[in-house]
């Protein structure tokens, strides 16, 4: 009996590791900079999402997720080509996500 029991628990603990390491974890996409679109996916269904971009100082927007765990937020400022800043987005149920402007090299290139 103790050992069917300790194999249940065994085989209930692998589905529920399985499960959750199939879960996507939230994602960000920033499509525009003109001015800043954010776009997620992979929260919570429904979930409430805080969205911050920080650039010049923080920019605070919120939104609710649809069914299938997506959002899209449109700020109402622009970032300048090559400028760097972050956008992080939280939501109410423990979805987190986080997105960083990519590195580029800007300007005219010194000669050596």
């Amino acid at each position: 009996m103790l050992r069917t029991a300790s194999l249940v628990l065994a085989v209930l603990a692998l589905a529920v590791t399985t499960a959750s390491a199939r879960t996507p974890s939230p994602k960000l996409v920033v499509p525009d900079i003109s001015p800043l679109v954010v776009r997620g996916g992979h929260f919570a269904p429904r979930e409430l999402v805080t969205v911050t971009a920080v650039y010049e100082g923080p920019h605070v927007k919120h939104v609710r997720a649809s069914s299938s765990g997506t959002f899209r937020v449109k700020f109402r400022f622009s970032i300048e080509n090559c400028a760097r800043f972050r956008v992080t987005a939280r939501g109410g149920q423990g979805s987190r996500a986080l997105y960083r402007s990519p590195v580029e090299e800007c300007g005219t290139p010194v000669a050596p």
